[in-house]
């Protein structure tokens, strides 16, 4: 059960440029008037002004009557009940407004309990009628590009091993970076895990020296996950990720780090990818009239994309990735016992974002008050849920059903005595038998 509100930009010729229109789209009861169009305020929020970061979003949206009655329905419900809450953008005007931060009377921050997990949503129309499908062959797959042109990634390797060093399935981690001392170390992890362990694989290598070398790496290894930690650059219309290579950072070249746009990064799109994460300065942050970096990948098909709606300091990108990481593999988890598996990876953010107001000293809901980096962290989705099938749990079903069937074959063939009319009967059956067991897995 979730609530959708809808903010967009139709009608643009009767609105002012700091102006929306936005509606209840979906609650979990009915609500008279949730289709009524009212106008949203896009303008910015001043933090320095808001006591309580969030809230001024918070009065925003409670000047429609029918959203104000879902958010006061959502904010009643006990632990353990869940209710979503999501924003879909279908405008560039209301994207940089800290939706995160909502903040009520009632409840305080929502994102920071789990009853109330908030993410944006992309529109892409009407939905599909067939659900996009993404699969698991048992092996939870991540690809890292640790490259921030002088920036040492030390640190964030160091928080995605940790993180990923605690997974209840098995994963591989495949890295691609600029700096030879993070060759030199992660190779001599890899060959200690490989003589300890084969619950979890690592490899290192260099990051290509062109973009286009870079995309068809990463495609080579089939991730499920793949992670940026690099420069984000949004201004002018145009958003991108500005990777290190060796070359640059050993200034071996006047060549500049590579650039990835969108247009680019949609090309990883593949049936076993399943999120995006840009632990990369102002990849959700929107530029002039063009919408964020993170939200262009979720509206060319990228099932998830998560990234910073502004800039974000190195000690903050390392607790993202060590905390977010965490958070999900918990979540992802649960595939391996399932055949099919709706991913909802906002249902873990509150973790994540109370572990970033927890590195202060301060109670919860002060560190929340005071430290604004819980709300940078972004996750774009889409509607429809996304559907991931456990292609090793659907082998052993179909084995099973398979073997089943040979066993009833070989108890007709018991039955049967080797007579002459019956000998075709016999060949057949066996036939039949043979065919089957090839089919086993």
């Amino acid at each position: 059960m979730k609530t959708i509100v809808v903010v967009r930009d139709t009608l643009r010729g009767t609105l002012q440029d700091n102006q929306a229109i936005f509606y209840l789209s979906e609650a979990p009861t009915e609500i008279p008037e949730a289709d009524k169009h009212e106008i949203f305020d896009c303008s910015p929020v001043d933090e320095k002004t808001d006591s309580c970061i969030g809230r001024e979003v918070y009065q925003r949206l409670i000047k429609h009557k029918a959203v104000h009655e879902a958010l006061e329905q959502i904010t009643r419900i006990k632990h353990p009940e869940r209710r979503p809450f999501y924003i879909e953008l279908r405008t560039d005007r209301s994207e940089n407004l800290p939706w995160e931060a909502i903040c009520c009377p009632q409840a305080k921050h929502l994102a920071l309990d789990r009853r109330w997990p908030i993410a944006r949503m992309v529109y892409r129309g009407p939905l599909p009628k067939k659900r996009d499908v993404r699969y698991f062959d048992g092996t939870l797959r991540i690809t890292a590009i640790l490259a921030a042109h002088k920036v040492d990634a030390w640190e964030e390797w160091e928080a995605l091993y940790e993180a990923i060093a605690t997974s209840k399935i098995p994963c591989r981690l495949d890295i691609l970076t600029s700096q030879e001392k993070l060759i030199e170390d992660i190779s001599h992890r890899a060959t200690q895990h490989r003589s300890q362990c084969n619950f979890f694989e690592i490899s290192v290598d260099w990051v290509p020296d062109k973009e286009s070398k870079l995309i068809e790496r990463i495609q080579d290894n089939k991730p499920n996950i793949v992670h940026f930690f690099c420069h984000g650059s949004s201004g002018y219309g145009l958003s991108s990720l500005i990777i290190a290579t060796r070359a640059t950072t050993e200034k071996i070249t006047a060549d500049p780090p590579l650039s990835l746009e969108a247009f680019q990064l949609a090309e990883l799109n593949h049936q076993t990818l399943w999120l995006l994460t840009l632990n990369a300065c102002e990849t959700a942050k929107s530029s002039g009239n063009s919408m964020s970096l993170i939200y262009n990948l979720v509206y060319d098909g990228i099932p998830a994309a998560m990234g910073m709606h502004n800039k974000i300091e190195k000690y903050n990108a390392n607790i993202f990735c060590k905390n977010f990481y965490q958070t999900i593999l918990d979540e992802f988890s649960q595939i391996s016992t399932q055949t099919d598996f709706r991913l909802k990876l906002e249902n873990s953010l509150h973790l994540l974002r109370k572990a970033f107001c927890e590195e202060h000293s301060e109670p919860l809901h002060l560190g929340a008050k005071e430290y604004k980096e819980w709300t940078l962290p972004v996750l774009y989705i889409h509607r429809d849920p996304l559907k991931i099938q456990n292609l090793t749990n659907i082998n052993i079903n179909n084995n099973k059903k398979i073997l089943e069937e040979i066993k009833v074959l070989e108890n007709i063939l018991e039955e049967l005595t080797p007579t002459r009319p019956k000998q075709q009967i016999i060949e057949g059956i066996k036939e039949q038998i043979e065919n089957l067991k090839k089919k086993l897995n």
